[in-house]
């Protein structure tokens, strides 16, 4: 807006044509000193999460283009910058002073700083932050062309043309107005640009401005040679070279790229093609399902193209808050180290959405304040690259990359090729996820098909046990002998019936007769049904805490702890030790059932445990700890496994406590 008051001032002062020299007043001359160091301080802070970052590092410069600035407001309060002239060279137009000069030389160098400082903002961005920043970008972009086209016409022409200010002071005022509109629509602190350190040194800006003030000042020193009219120089330099060249190299990624692709291909012709491997990869894992499989092939092509040995995959669970390394398995660190989903590590990277530098994220995130325990954690593993895999604007997991074998740096476009290659590993592992949960449904089906065949198994023995029963009443020999077994095959009809009528229910939405009881009650209860303390070959040991009440329905909790102690048992076929526990955190009941049996490998846990069909028993149907920990979960509890192959199992139930 200083623009547009500059603009507003100029006319005020413009006086009538008869007058020969008129110098700019004193408040022009400082507000003109004064703006190049405040854009510059502008396009440093504006629309980057890195602010901080960004100032600490051109802090040098800042110093140095503000000091400049202060001196010029010095000079300038004594001497004008600018002279109106009536009759030299041309009526009304702007003279320039020798301090003046001076300050268009610094006002060019400072105007080249801020294009760079918006070109690697925009360059920073993408997808929807990048549609977001073009409409203020490109207009910025428009203002500093203009300015810097006009300050190389003062250099060589010595005058300003006085239309210059209004074309200046209407572009700026659209600026401010995007730039507001920008700041009202958008959280400018959450948006998504984080510029690289290296970014400046890839500018196309600098290549293309250096190459423009070039020309310029040949072209301009040929013509004042050959005498020719320097608004000549102006109408052809400017509109091709200035508002065409230049405006589209610095706002087209798509041509950047293919200058940027030319010169490395004609640099490094022994460089690998990138766009063929892309291609290569997408069309081998098109047919893979199984996400360790995927990593592997991942791993092998950075292996070979890039000389990277090794990497990591957190993977997302939907029902898990955290991401867990599933890649590989047994790293030393794999139980460890746990990526909250919700945390500021996995937030930024998703909003960040590609491939960047190890030391540039920490950076960013030290820079803001925030050290999230993970960080660390993540910096054992020795980690060159984070890579964000993204499929259907969902996080799937996050990718890290290990260094390259020669220890180099990563090129601006090996960060792309990642980049491009984790894109379609998010995608393949997305589907991956969406064909395990179509095998998941299919086996929930197949589950309620089989349960079918068993209720007319069972019907079948309901019927033989009754026609046995009724048999047995017209020949009784023994009376107490009859009673008995009349008892005893009654109490199994009746418990057959049961099951049934439970296995019935699969088909239908099940109910939960949710109420408060006590966790010690019902273990007590099963300690007496089961004949817990009766059983030869197992030590067991209970220790029950007071706990109070707990929320669930009591005959289905009874039955998940059925299935835990008949498991634990199971998995000690040559004896051992048999431990219940129930005790109580600050805000959570816990029902502990442990053995010292066979255990389970990490392997099974994860992949299979709580999945139907899936178990370890010869002759066991995989069907138990699904379906408990199916009503678990549906009584707002969950259930948790710790277990060491030949060491033992321990499962825990754990629900929300009273007060």
């Amino acid at each position: 807006m200083l623009f547009a008051w500059l603009f507003f001032r100029f006319y005020i002062i413009y006086p009538e044509p008869d007058f020969e020299n008129l110098p700019f007043p004193i408040d022009l001359n400082i507000i003109m000193a004064l703006l190049p160091f405040v854009w510059l301080l502008f396009s440093m802070v504006f629309a980057r999460e890195d602010y901080r970052a960004s100032l600490r590092r051109g802090k040098l410069w800042l110093s140095f283009a503000g000091l400049l600035a202060l001196a010029l407001t010095i000079a300038g309060a004594v001497r004008p910058l600018l002279i109106l002239a009536g009759d030299y060279p041309a009526p009304h137009e702007i003279m320039v002073t020798r301090i003046g000069q001076w300050y268009f030389l610094y006002l060019i160098v400072i105007a080249a700083m801020v294009m760079i400082n918006f070109e690697n903002t925009y360059r920073s961005s993408w997808g929807i932050y990048r549609r977001k920043l073009r409409p203020p970008i490109l207009i910025l972009g428009l203002m500093l062309i203009l300015l810097l086209f006009s300050s190389s016409l003062v250099l060589l022409s010595g005058t300003i043309n006085r239309l210059t200010f209004p074309l200046l002071g209407v572009l700026s005022a659209l600026a401010a107005v995007m730039i507001a509109l920008y700041f009202l629509r958008y959280e400018p602190q959450q948006s998504g640009v984080y510029v690289r350190r290296h970014a400046i040194y890839s500018s196309i800006a600098i290549i293309i401005i250096g190459f423009y003030l070039i020309l310029a000042g040949a072209i301009g020193k040929i013509i004042q040679v050959i005498g020719g009219d320097i608004k000549l120089f102006a109408s052809v330099l400017g509109a091709l070279v200035a508002f065409v060249i230049l405006l589209v190299l610095v706002l087209s990624r798509s041509i950047k790229e293919r200058i940027k692709g030319t010169v490395e291909k004609t640099l490094h012709p022994g460089q690998i093609d990138f766009e063929e491997e892309l291609a290569s990869f997408s069309e081998d894992v098109a047919i893979m399902l199984d996400p360790e499989e995927l990593t592997s092939k991942i791993l092998e092509l950075f292996k070979e193209r890039l000389g990277i040995g090794k990497l990591y995959l957190f993977y997302t669970d939907p029902n898990q808050e955290h991401l867990t390394m599933t890649y590989p398995r047994d790293h030393e660190l794999s139980e460890e180290i746990r990526i909250h989903s919700d945390g500021t590590v996995a937030s930024w990277l998703f909003r960040h959405g590609e491939a960047m530098v190890m030391d540039d994220f920490v950076e960013r995130l030290s820079g803001g304040g925030e050290e999230p325990e993970e960080l660390e954690q993540l910096q054992e593993l020795g980690v060159a690259i984070t890579l964000p895999l993204i499929a259907k604007q969902r996080l799937v997991g996050i990718l890290f990359l290990g260094p390259k074998a020669d220890n180099e740096t990563f090129t601006h476009r090996e960060i792309q090729f990642i980049s491009s290659i984790g894109h379609q590993f998010s995608l393949a592992l997305f589907s991956s996820r969406l064909s395990e949960e179509l095998l998941h449904a299919r086996q929930i089906e197949s589950f309620h098909k089989f349960t079918t065949f068993i209720m007319h198994d069972l019907k079948n023995s309901i019927s033989m046990l009754s026609m046995l029963l009724q048999n047995y009443e017209a020949n009784i020999d023994n009376t107490e002998f009859q009673k008995s077994a009349m008892t005893t095959i009654n109490g199994a009809v009746n418990r057959m019936q049961r099951i049934m009528d439970k296995l019935k229910s699969g088909e239908k939405a099940e109910t939960f007769a949710i109420m408060d009881c006590n966790p010690n009650e019902i273990v007590l209860s099963l300690e007496s049904k089961l004949g817990l303390n009766d059983i030869g070959n197992v030590e067991y040991k209970k220790d029950l805490k007071d706990v109070g009440s707990i929320k669930a329905d009591p005959d289905k909790l009874s039955e998940v702890i059925r299935n835990l102690i008949i498991n634990a048992l199971e998995a000690m076929p040559e004896g051992g030790k048999l431990e219940i526990a129930t005790l109580r955190t600050d805000d959570r009941v816990i029902i502990q059932v442990s053995d010292t049996g066979l255990g389970m490998s990490s392997d099974f846990i994860s992949s299979k445990l709580f999945k139907p069909f899936a178990t370890t028993k010869k002759k066991g149907l995989g069907i138990g700890l699904f379906q408990s920990k199916d009503w678990v979960e549906k009584m707002h509890g969950k259930m948790i496994v710790k277990s060491t192959q030949g060491e033992g199992t321990s499962l825990s139930v754990e629900f929300p406590a009273q007060e």
